[in-house]
C-alpha cells in the first residue's frame, strides 16, 4: 500500500511588514487515488463519498465539481499534453467528523518507472476558493525545486504578486516541502511542511482519531488565530481582488546546483 500517514508539523515565519512566526503539530495524510476503494474496504473508520469518522469526498479537491480524483488529474494532464499518470499521490488532509480545510493539497503524478512527470499545487483560501499551479518535471529526479507567479488571494495580509518557490523531495521515509514566497527578489513568507512516514493500519488511523479528533477543525481555527496576532501587530487587511477565472497557471523547474548553500527555511 502506498497510502500512509505523516505525523510531523509545519512551519511559517513571516519576513515582511512585521516578523511572525509559529510551529504547529500536524498529521498529513498521503492518499494513492486508486487505492481509494481498497481504504475504503480496509479500514471500518474510512469511507469514500460517504460519512464516517474519517472520509475523503471527492469536492474537496480538484475543482470541487465532485469528479473523481483520478478523472479530474487525468484531463488536466491531458490538457497540457502530458497523458494519463500512472500512479497518482495526494499529500492533503481528509475529512475528520465532516469537517475539512486544506490551505494547500499537493498531487504527485507518476510514471511507470516510478519517475515525477508532473507536480499540482492546489492552493485554498478561506473564502471559498482554489487555484491550481502546475508544475511539469523537466528532470527526472527526486530532489526538485520549482518556481511559480503568485496569482491568487491567499493571507490578507500578502499582496497577490511574486513568486512562489516550491523546494521538495518526493514523499518517501519523510515528508519535507518547502516554499518560499519573494517579492522582488526580497523573502515575504517561508512555510515548511514536515513528516515521517508512518504505515496506514487500523491502528494508525484508530490512533490518529482518537488523539486528534479535531485536527481538522485545528488548522482553520489556527488560521484565523494567527490572523488576530498579525492584526494586532499592525499589519492592516489588503482587499481581495475579484477572481479570476483562470483554474490553473503554470510553473517552472529550477536546476539545483550541487554547490547551493543549505536551505535555511527549516531552521
Amino acid at each position: 500500500m502506498y497510502s500512509a500517514l505523516y505525523p510531523g508539523d509545519i512551519l511559517h515565519h513571516r519576513w515582511w511588514p512585521r516578523r511572525h512566526r509559529f510551529t504547529y503539530k500536524l498529521t498529513s495524510w498521503l492518499i494513492d487515488i486508486d487505492e481509494l476503494p481498497l481504504l475504503e474496504r480496509q479500514f471500518p473508520l474510512f469511507r469514500w463519498n460517504r460519512f464516517a469518522p474519517l472520509c475523503f469526498m471527492d469536492r474537496d479537491y480538484g475543482f470541487g465539481d465532485g469528479r473523481s480524483p483520478r478523472a479530474f488529474i487525468d484531463s488536466l494532464l491531458l490538457k497540457y499534453k502530458l497523458g494519463s499518470a500512472h500512479r497518482v499521490e495526494l499529500l492533503c488532509q481528509i475529512r475528520c467528523f465532516g469537517y475539512v480545510f486544506n490551505p494547500l493539497v499537493v498531487w504527485f503524478c507518476y510514471n511507470r518507472q516510478e519517475q515525477l512527470i508532473a507536480t499540482l499545487y492546489e492552493v485554498h483560501n478561506t473564502f471559498n476558493q482554489r487555484h491550481h499551479y502546475l508544475v511539469v518535471a523537466e528532470q527526472l529526479s527526486i530532489n526538485l525545486q520549482h518556481r511559480a507567479d503568485k496569482c491568487f488571494y491567499v493571507s490578507p495580509f500578502t499582496p497577490v504578486t511574486g513568486q512562489y518557490y516550491f523546494r521538495f523531495k518526493c514523499p518517501q521515509q519523510s515528508l519535507h516541502l518547502a516554499i518560499r514566497h519573494k517579492i522582488d527578489n526580497q523573502p515575504i513568507l517561508n512555510a515548511v511542511w514536515r513528516g515521517h512516514r508512518k504505515p496506514l493500519t487500523r491502528r494508525s488511523m484508530t490512533t490518529q482519531l482518537l488523539l486528534h479528533p479535531l485536527a481538522t477543525f485545528k488548522i482553520i481555527c489556527a488560521i484565523h488565530w494567527e490572523a488576530w496576532r498579525l492584526w494586532l501587530k499592525g499589519l492592516r487587511l489588503i482587499n481581495r481582488p475579484p477572481s479570476t477565472a483562470q483554474a490553473v497557471s503554470q510553473g517552472t523547474s529550477i536546476a539545483l546546483q550541487k554547490n547551493a548553500s543549505k536551505h535555511r527555511d527549516h531552521n
